[in-house]
């Protein structure tokens, strides 16, 4: 991960206030994204920011973000991984989840923000041919990575899901079966039996903020790579 240096010069019979380039450093800053990195820079980042649990990359998209992990699915919402109050908060995993690929479903939260920022770029899903041209998410945990094949997404009412997290074998195949049918678009189903792989099956949903309606939530839904 690169560092950006914004020097601040003296202009002699210039028209540019110090204020503006102030405004224009703030202004670059916060449109920074992160490179993806590898799991052991994301333990090196859990060095210094012990909530931290993985990292998740889009293509396509301007989410390059660090996944943290707490007591509950409330702290985040405000505070950011850095354990900073923060109206945008954090990309976080539920709480009732294990981490580091142990769970055959994770489930990752993030603020819709207008800015730009966390999770905003998931409403691009909304559109097939979106998707057609960005499928794969990929996550990256502090010994591996792991790439998402998406199979759904849906927009649902947020009193009328609820996730369950500890699904194995038939039962998260069934589930991962019900989600894509009722996918906002089609989307082809690759081969999810247990035949069909030495791999057990694992799938990650993402939940963001959507206005299609009150309480509305965008849900993505991905399996890991087979």
């Amino acid at each position: 991960m690169k560092n950006t240096i914004i020097h601040f010069k003296r202009f002699k019979h210039s028209s540019i206030s110090f204020a503006l380039l102030v405004l224009l450093a703030l202004f670059t800053l916060s449109t920074l994204t992160f490179a993806t990195p590898n799991p052991q820079e994301v333990k090196d980042l859990k060095d210094k920011f012990q909530a931290v649990c993985g990292w998740l990359s889009i293509n396509g998209t301007r989410i390059e973000e660090p996944i943290v992990k707490g007591n509950d699915n409330a702290r985040y919402l405000r505070f950011n991984y850095q354990e900073q109050r923060a109206s945008a908060g954090a990309v976080f995993m539920d709480f009732r989840n294990l981490g580091q690929f142990y769970d055959t479903h994770m489930a990752l939260y993030g603020h819709y923000m207008e800015s730009g920022t966390l999770f905003h770029d998931l409403h691009l899903y909304k559109e097939a041919e979106f998707f057609a041209e960005n499928p794969i998410l990929t996550v990256v945990g502090l010994r591996e990575k792991q790439t998402y094949q998406i199979v759904s997404v849906r927009i649902v009412d947020a009193d009328d899901y609820y996730l369950v997290l500890d699904l194995k074998d038939e039962a998260l195949e069934a589930y991962i079966k019900y989600v894509n049918r009722n996918s906002k678009y089609p989307i082809p189903l690759p081969d999810i039996s247990a035949k069909s792989t030495q791999r057990s099956l694992k799938m990650i949903t993402l939940v963001t903020c959507s206005y299609e309606f009150d309480n509305a939530r965008l849900l993505i839904h991905a399996i890991a790579g087979r």
